[in-house]
């Protein structure tokens, strides 16, 4: 069979599967008839249309019918997304090849993989753009400040420094792997994770006053209170006295009180304020309490 017919064949038989993986719809266009095929994802939102806008409104492509149900404009985001990870991948994977030549640690295969990891991003961010711009309105400024400051939260939530030399600890338990201490808080300013806890302040005495106490000592020589709360010595000593002569055989004693009224604070905290530092407004964070614990 000659290559020509070799790939008729398979067109026929790649159309063919095709029309079976899509529903066909048929909509009108300047007058004419044509057939326009509709995925099930795309054939859905067709039908969630009102009957006006159906009658009103004929796409004459799918990318038109993606921009309608603005699916292009949620690709483009998630391709923001992947093109700031794909950026801290090329930060991480740049401070490793450092490391690699400063030792001569090359593995036999690694830096071609590398590389051609690089290159497929680069070629499908290319071949993206031409269907969708995922940093449309989106100034070089706005991209590298999202990118330093997501990198700066991965390392952070890693327990990773940013910037590493040789004798530095190379790592503190990530926040994700700690044991928090019941109290303890994670803050998210949306640029790293920080852990604050409630604090309760050593007791203050606020006053103290002297009084004085009446008891009876046992034959066990322990004592049982019998009246408190004399405010002179003189007072509790007739008192004592008055229990001596009706109670013959017990020894009574006389007590100074000291009473100290003591404030206990306990500190909460309920927000937070930070400024990137790579620029940008102070954050503001709200922390608020939720049953099983506390969230920001």
């Amino acid at each position: 069979m000659s290559k020509n017919k070799k790939k008729q064949k398979g067109n026929q038989k790649q159309n063919h599967l095709s029309s079976k993986a899509l529903i066909r719809q048929t909509i009108m266009t300047s007058g004419q008839t044509q057939q326009l095929a509709l995925p099930e994802k795309a054939k859905e939102f067709m039908e969630s249309l009102s009957e006006e806008e159906k009658a009103n409104w004929k796409p004459a492509s799918l990318l038109e019918v993606a921009k309608k149900a603005e699916v292009d404009k949620r690709i483009g985001s998630l391709i923001t997304v992947f093109y700031h990870i794909h950026s801290i991948q090329a930060f991480l994977t740049g401070e490793i090849s450092n490391w690699l030549d400063g030792f001569n640690l090359w593995i036999k295969g690694v830096r071609p993989a590398m590389n051609d990891v690089e290159k497929a991003e680069d070629k499908f961010f290319e071949a993206m753009s031409t269907l969708i711009d995922p940093n449309k309105n989106r100034t070089h400024e706005d991209y590298m400040h999202d990118v330093d400051t997501l990198h700066e939260k991965i390392m952070h939530w890693e327990g990773l420094p940013i910037h590493w030399k040789i004798g530095d600890p190379l790592q503190r338990k990530p926040i994700s792997q700690r044991e928090l201490e019941e109290g303890s808080i994670v803050v998210d300013s949306g640029h790293e994770e920080m852990l604050v806890s409630t604090v309760t302040l050593p007791p203050e005495t606020k006053d103290e006053q002297t009084a004085y106490a009446v008891s009876r000592l046992n034959a066990d020589e322990t004592a049982d209170i019998i009246k408190s709360g004399y405010k002179t010595e003189a007072a509790a000593t007739r008192a004592a006295n008055k229990f001596a002569k009706e109670d013959h055989g017990h020894m009574y004693v006389v007590y100074q009180q000291t009473i100290r009224t003591q404030e206990v604070a306990t500190l909460r905290p309920i927000k937070a304020a930070q400024k990137p530092k790579h620029g940008g407004d102070v954050v503001h964070v709200d922390i608020n309490e939720t049953e099983g614990g506390t969230e920001s």
